[in-house]
């Protein structure tokens, strides 16, 4: 029966860092039986078991194959696509934002040719769809203030330092999800979203540059981060301190922080929405 092993998210991108878990599921050929789906709830089974085993923990939003909502066949995840697209409420635009950062990984790949091939034109034809992905993106700003300094989280265990993935890639990624979007391609990787949006004319050339840039900064610095805590044996995270950068790093980071606020703010004004 053919099937196709889906990685979503960070995975999908080839964009991981030592803090991750796992996000993947499965497309079914739509003549699946009722025996086709318990053998592949078996070897979803065994597959997210073996991941977890293996340092990749279980997803904590439950976005996994294991879960019989993205173990469907090729019609009802066409479903789930148009209806997302059709109705981009705020769970919609979430699963969005999992499901259109797609790679296949083992099975039949024809299966998710022709849902990537469907999803991409039914996503460049709906401006309002994109235009709701965009004010959605908005959710992720950069951490940099009006004269220029860093917006530290307030409060909690991580009070007084930045967080290097929520305000700092996740804004990048959204950037370059919705530009590949709006040109027709549903590339995945952040850095070749970037550039096929630049060769089609959807970005300026330097701007996507600049993007590049910037997310190779903002992730260098977070990888850094996240392997001084693992030699001194604590659990890696997303946080850093800016005073344990240096003063040209600080310089370094403002300056990328402030590429992600100026291209956020042109993504908005394309859509008429600043």
């Amino acid at each position: 029966m053919p099937y196709a092993w889906l990685a979503l998210g960070s995975q999908a991108r080839q964009e991981q860092t030592v803090k991750t878990d796992q996000d993947n599921a499965i497309i079914m050929s739509d003549e699946a039986t009722d025996d086709d789906r318990k053998y592949f709830e078996e070897l979803a089974r065994f597959v997210s078991d073996g991941l977890a085993l293996s340092g990749y923990p279980y997803c904590p939003g439950n976005v996994m194959a294991t879960n019989e909502k993205w173990l469907q066949p090729l019609r009802v995840w066409k479903r789930y696509f148009d209806g997302w697209m059709t109705e981009p409420e705020p769970k919609a635009l979430m699963y969005a934002d999992i499901f259109f950062d797609l790679r296949f990984s083992y099975g039949e790949e024809f299966l998710v040719d022709e849902l990537k091939g469907w999803v991409s034109e039914l996503a460049r034809q709906n401006r309002i769809f994109l235009a709701m992905m965009a004010r959605n993106a908005m959710t992720f700003t950069p951490p940099l203030g009006f004269f220029r300094q860093f917006v530290l989280e307030r409060g909690g265990e991580h009070k007084e330092t930045l967080n290097l993935k929520l305000n700092g890639v996740i804004p990048i990624v959204e950037l370059a999800r919705i530009h590949s979007l709006a040109s027709g391609e549903l590339r995945v990787n952040t850095r070749r979203r970037l550039r096929g949006a630049a060769r089609r004319g959807r970005l300026n050339r330097n701007d996507a540059k600049s993007l590049e840039d910037a997310l190779e900064l903002i992730d260098s610095t977070r990888l850094n981060h996240q392997a001084r805590q693992l030699r001194a044996g604590e659990q890696p995270d997303n946080y850093v301190h800016p005073k344990s950068l240096s003063p040209l790093a600080r310089d370094h980071l403002k300056a990328a922080f402030g590429v992600v606020r100026t291209s956020q703010q042109a993504l908005m004004n394309s859509f008429g929405l600043a």
